[in-house]
């Protein structure tokens, strides 16, 4: 298993399928991207969620984001990282980069991907990885 698929809530919709379903029928890591972004991993019996909930806000709905969050978790593969681990603390990095660009005192109504890009070296020190 090494295909993630990162569809926002009306991207999936489109698919006439829910993420947990996607990820059963594929076998694929589906990482629904919104307030809580979760990812949904399949396992032999079952379909796992994680739900980023304590990082992100509403600024990273913006165009270009998901493209962050994208190339986070590709780097992260790239590094040999599992899809799964890839995929988790990709949300969590692109989350807490999207916060601390607020906290450093941009606005929700005015992030930009520029902005979580320049805040992904503070955010990968705090996690330390």
């Amino acid at each position: 298993m090494g295909s993630i698929f990162t569809p926002h809530p009306g991207e999936m919709k489109r698919f006439g399928l829910e993420p947990q379903e996607m990820a059963e029928k594929y076998g694929i890591i589906v990482v629904l991207k919104g307030h809580h972004t979760r990812i949904y991993v399949p396992k032999k019996r079952e379909v796992l969620v994680y739900e980023n909930t304590l990082h992100g806000n509403a600024g990273m709905a913006v165009g270009g984001s998901g493209d962050v969050l994208t190339g986070i978790i590709l780097a992260l593969m790239a590094q040999h990282y599992s899809a799964e681990q890839a995929a988790v603390i990709g949300v969590w990095i692109h989350s807490l980069a999207a916060d601390m660009a607020l906290a450093d005192g941009n606005s929700m109504e005015s992030l930009l991907p520029s902005d979580i890009i320049s805040h992904l070296g503070a955010a990968f020190n705090v996690s330390r990885l």
